[in-house]
């Protein structure tokens, strides 16, 4: 079980992963030993930034393959901005780790001829949550 709530924090973003919020009757409710459910928020501290992505991951018991939760592309995302609020999300007893991925963009810029689009560079944090640290 991860102790909750906890948060990792860089210049660019802000992820916390906190107790579901169930707030609705029909959302999915931890299930024991079998999985629990928790939050998870981020948001952008830094710049405004282009195609953002987050992709969340668990690791699977007696493997090297990481099993993926889920994956959201959020677009371009202004600074302050709360880009992903998944209010409920399943995780096995068994996670010994969460792997939460951001990835993102520089803008668009044009070439020296003027026509030509040349994309932004990529770049890409993961954060790292293991239970009962902080």
């Amino acid at each position: 079980m991860f102790k909750t709530p906890v948060t990792k924090n860089t210049e660019q973003w802000s992820i916390r992963i906190g107790e579901a919020r169930l707030d609705a009757p029909d959302m999915i409710k931890s299930k024991p030993g079998v999985f629990d459910v928790y939050s998870l928020e981020i948001k952008n501290n830094g710049h405004t930034l282009h195609n953002v992505t987050v992709e969340v991951y668990r690791d699977e018991p007696n493997s090297l393959t990481k099993f993926g939760l889920f994956s959201n592309p959020i677009g371009t995302i202004k600074q302050g901005q709360i880009i992903l609020l998944h209010k409920n999300f399943p995780l096995s007893v068994k996670a010994k780790e969460v792997e939460v991925i951001v990835s993102w963009q520089d803008e668009s810029k044009l070439a020296r001829d003027g026509k030509t689009k040349l994309e932004g560079r990529k770049y890409k944090q993961s954060f790292i949550f293991k239970p009962n640290s902080q």
